[in-house]
């Protein structure tokens, strides 16, 4: 899935089909891209895929990230799809690698995934979801739930049998149930919690990289609070494992106070108007949530609308009070940062 941004797309392809030529697998391997760019000069020409194992499909405008994510796994042809962001670095031999476990598989894999990496501040970390992980293979879901579902949510990591994921998808109606952010982890989730059969690769096949400069309103409220919020409601719903949702609320919750307090620092140090209240009274209005977890945003909103010369040093006792006067101070800084880079050029953040 693709969006307003060709030369990422450009560099992502030419990676993934360098590696397939490499191998030969071009009969094994498809490549197929649904472009939601909704900006003429930003819509990739068809001609730039000549290789007969890519096919690219243009939207009449963007028709939304779940609905894109949903036209790929229809149209592909492989016994496996492969969820992958247009903006990730894969690392050399990921196809090979993949292919290889596909193909010397001696038990059934419903979900497949592997060791991913990031560079958060400049600081490489390669394994930043599976720490400590001896056991490759999980015929429960629910174990490997309970341990790594955190893993799901990075939609470059995930893999999935065609077949069982389009049969999972229509019989829970999740290709009309739209998350426009967490698509791939709600059918994810959902479908490892009641299939399992689950591999492992133990090696870092792709990296997501963090640019602070795109941590715009958007990204900051919709994607961690409230679309973390909708994906626990929606899972719920579903009835996945008990055990798997407290392990999903604890992070909800701490992602509600932990933003929500980031925020508030923001608005404290600079003139941004986001009505970041507002956003927070959507949560509090989430009858389908937990009562503790809207108690926790209750308090954030409270702090919003609470004179900025009373909520400044009860936010700051807050974070001396856990020893964390050094993580307040970063939060300022970072802050104003933000909103100086806010101010020096139009930011746009898109999902494909």
């Amino acid at each position: 899935p693709t969006r307003n941004r060709p030369q990422e797309l450009a560099k992502t392809v030419r990676t993934i089909q360098g590696q397939i030529s490499a191998m030969k697998a071009s009969d094994k391997v498809e490549v197929l891209i649904s472009d939601n760019t909704d900006e003429d000069t930003l819509k990739v020409d068809p001609a730039v895929w000549q290789d007969g194992n890519i096919r690219y499909m243009s939207n009449e405008g963007n028709i939304g990230y779940a609905r894109n994510l949903n036209k790929l796994i229809r149209n592909a042809r492989g016994k496996y799809v492969w969820f992958l962001a247009d903006d990730d670095m894969v690392q050399e031999g990921a196809v090979q690698s993949i292919v290889a476990c596909l193909e010397q598989q001696k038990d059934p894999i419903n979900y497949l995934t592997f060791y991913s990496g990031a560079v958060w501040g400049g600081e490489t970390d390669d394994n930043f979801y599976f720490k400590n992980c001896t056991q490759h293979y999980f015929a429960n879901g629910k174990d490997f739930l309970q341990k790594y579902w955190r893993n799901v949510i990075f939609i470059s990591v995930n893999i999935f049998h065609r077949e069982n994921i389009v049969s999972h998808a229509k019989e829970h109606g999740l290709f009309e149930n739209r998350n426009d952010v967490y698509q791939n982890s709600l059918m994810g989730l959902s479908l490892i919690d009641r299939l399992g059969h689950v591999q492992v690769i133990p090696k870092t096949l792709v990296f997501d990289s963090y640019d602070k400069k795109l941590y715009s309103p958007f990204n900051s409220v919709s994607v961690p609070v409230l679309e973390y919020v909708k994906l626990l409601t929606q899972l719920r719903a579903l009835e996945v494992h008990g055990a798997c949702l407290r392990e999903i609320k604890k992070d909800v919750d701490a992602s509600i106070l932990s933003n929500g307090l980031r925020f508030v620092i923001r608005k404290m140090e600079t003139t941004d108007e986001f009505d970041y209240a507002a956003e927070y009274r959507k949560v509090i209005g989430n009858k389908e949530l937990y009562a503790s977890s809207r108690a926790k945003a209750v308090f954030v909103y409270a702090l919003f609308k609470l004179n900025p010369m009373v909520v400044k040093p009860l936010v700051k006792f807050l974070y001396a009070m856990k020893g964390k006067t050094n993580l307040y101070e970063a939060l300022r800084k970072d802050s104003i940062y933000w909103y100086q880079e806010m101010q020096k050029k139009s930011i746009k953040v898109s999902y494909g």
